[in-house]
Order: structure tokens, then C-alpha cells, then sequence
């Protein structure tokens, strides 16, 4: 293992180099335009879909039904884009799947697939205590099965 390197002290005194290189940064960035992306997360097909459809960036559903349920809350979503004339594939997708302790790795990776396949880009697992972090290697490993 490699000896920890602490990173050099810099003074950032009034007239210091690094301090003129702060400003300077800090003026550059307050011109700098950030796009920051709009998450939304729900299933409610009137509002809550309409409102994704309308200004989300990133659609996220936690607790997510099977994956059956999610391909009828896509379209859905796919309906209300239509209506306003916007590309749905310009919404990025994600949902929580729950991980019990005791959940067979395997069936997670079966049920992250499941969704995949139903257009879902982003599965988040979402473990539920006691938080061991044995457990993720197992599920890593089936994921790079699945």
C-alpha cells in the first residue's frame, strides 16, 4: 500500500499567489452557466407524471413495483411527452429496488434486468438494514452475471 501524500499548504494571505489564483477562478465561474438536472421522483399518472414529463430531466421511482407496473407508468409518462410534443428519450429513468439482508443476490440482479429491459437506465438498490457491507460484493458479483 502506498504512503499517504498530504497535499502541499498553500497560503491564501492577502498578495499571495494562490489567493490572486482564487479570485481569479471564483470571477471565472460566476460566469460559467450550470445546467443542473431536475430529478423527479413519484408514479402518480395525473400530477406527478405530467409534471416529469413537463420539466424533469431524471425520473426516479423508489419503491419500485414490478417491472410489469413501471412499463405502464412509462407509458404514461411516454403519453403526456407526446401531448406536449417532447422526446421522451431525453428523460433519463431510475428505480429503487428494496435489499432485504437476507435477499438472494441472484433474484436482485434478475429484477435489475427485468427492468432494464423495460427501458429503466439507472437501478439504484436501496439495502435495508443492518447496512453490512459483505453483501455488496455477492451482488456485484451476480450483477456481472445477470
Amino acid at each position: 500500500m502506498p504512503a499517504p501524500v498530504n497535499e502541499p499548504i498553500k497560503s491564501y494571505a492577502p498578495g499571495s499567489p494562490e489567493r490572486a489564483a482564487l479570485k481569479t477562478r471564483l470571477k471565472d465561474m460566476a460566469n460559467e452557466r450550470i445546467d443542473i438536472p431536475i430529478v423527479i421522483g413519484g408514479k402518480g399518472p395525473k400530477r406527478t407524471l405530467r409534471a416529469v414529463a413537463r420539466w424533469a430531466d431524471h425520473w426516479d421511482v423508489a419503491g419500485a413495483p414490478d417491472p410489469v407496473e413501471w412499463k405502464g407508468l412509462n407509458e404514461v409518462l411516454i403519453s403526456h411527452c407526446e401531448a406536449i410534443g417532447r422526446d421522451h428519450r431525453q428523460i433519463k429513468r431510475s428505480v429503487h429496488v428494496m435489499w432485504p439482508a437476507d435477499a438472494d443476490p441472484s433474484e436482485l440482479a434478475a429484477r435489475a434486468a427485468a427492468f432494464a429491459s423495460e427501458g429503466v437506465d439507472l437501478v439504484i438498490f436501496s439495502m435495508r438494514g443492518p447496512y453490512e457491507v459483505r453483501l455488496v460484493e455477492p451482488l456485484a458479483n451476480a450483477l456481472s452475471r445477470a
